[in-house]
């Protein structure tokens, strides 16, 4: 019986004018200077698997997949089952440099009372605040880089750091 069901559909296969569905399967890359996408687009069957491969630019970095359907993939390449139309889009970002921020205290013995907070890695472009506290004994002086004096306010401001930054702080003994 087995066997002549199998017949039964290869002969409806086999059959002129039998139609089979077929998809359309587009792909976009987003920013376009991100990076391109390997693989097939085109016409598929119903149920077969597109794989597709985003290789980011350089300056880019792969972030995710997204579908007209609403699905969103994180693995690449990625295989794709078709059974619709879709649009799958290829997301590529900015691989933007970190950088750290790190401070010192001047006098040494300041750092047991006194603190500084806004250190750590940073993002390129990144604007934020370092901002220096004495504690009881002591009062804020100025800041440093380099040898040189940048700001006498316990806040020092960065706009879009693009490098690694090495703070002093220059706290003022205050006798009691």
């Amino acid at each position: 019986m087995k066997n002549k069901f199998n017949l039964f559909l290869l002969a409806l296969l086999l059959m002129p004018g039998t139609v089979f569905a077929q998809y359309t399967v587009r792909t976009v890359a987003s920013p376009s200077i991100g990076g391109v996408i390997s693989g097939n687009e085109g016409t598929y069957a119903s149920g077969a698997d597109a794989t597709l491969t985003a290789t980011p630019n350089d300056g880019y970095r792969f972030e995710k997949w997204s579908d007209n359907l609403g699905n969103t993939y994180y693995d690449n390449p990625h295989v794709f089952n078709i059974t619709s139309n879709i649009r799958i889009t290829a997301r590529f970002v900015m691989d933007l440099a970190t950088y750290n921020v790190s401070a010192t205290m001047i006098p040494e013995g300041a750092d047991t009372s006194c603190s500084i907070s806004g250190l750590g890695q940073k993002t390129e472009g990144e604007t934020f605040n370092v901002v220096a506290t004495p504690g009881s004994t002591y009062a804020f002086d100025y800041w440093e880089i380099d040898g040189e004096a940048v700001g006498a306010s316990q806040t020092y401001s960065v706009t879009a750091i693009s490098g690694d930054i090495n703070l002093i702080a220059h706290f003022r003994y205050i006798p009691q």
